[in-house]
């Protein structure tokens, strides 16, 4: 026969502090014998997340259009956003490059249809950015960027 102490310790009554859903960037378990430990639940739920633009420059959160270098050559149109959360964000699109034939500056602009996926939010610069952008496109052809960076 188990005691009503042991059993008290196996199955402790179990409370949240400092926890709201995942809002918070961290967690503490209460039990009746006391607070038991932080546990780390990754980035504030709550916080804005940002994809640079500009080459980095700006700062947007779901751009209808939006600029990705620094020269105006690549850049997504008429983006329509699914999904906009914690862990990435998924919208879909036209991405529009500038051929720059016979140079940038008279070059003519190629637009394709396009999925967006941004993911891999990072701390950057005072603010959670998507660092990471795979573009499907065409016939599902794909493209990984993985340095969508801010310019701090």
């Amino acid at each position: 026969m188990t005691s009503t102490l042991a059993r008290s310790c196996t199955t402790p009554t179990l409370g949240t502090t400092g926890f709201d859903g995942g809002a918070n960037r961290s967690r503490s378990t209460r039990t009746r014998f006391g607070t038991v430990g932080r546990v780390p639940s990754g980035p504030d739920l709550d916080a804005p997340i940002y994809l640079a633009v500009d080459g980095g420059t700006n700062a947007v959160r779901k751009p209808k259009d939006a600029t990705l270098s620094a020269d105006s050559s690549w850049f997504l149109d008429n983006m329509a956003w699914t999904e906009w959360s914690a862990t990435q964000a998924v919208g879909s699109g036209e991405e529009e490059i500038n051929l720059c034939e016979p140079n940038c500056a008279e070059g003519k602009h190629q637009s394709t249809k396009a999925k967006v996926v941004l993911s891999a939010p990072r701390q950057l610069c005072g603010k959670l950015f998507y660092t990471t952008m795979k573009l499907t496109y065409g016939s599902g052809r794909s493209y990984v960027h993985e340095d969508l960076e801010p310019a701090c």
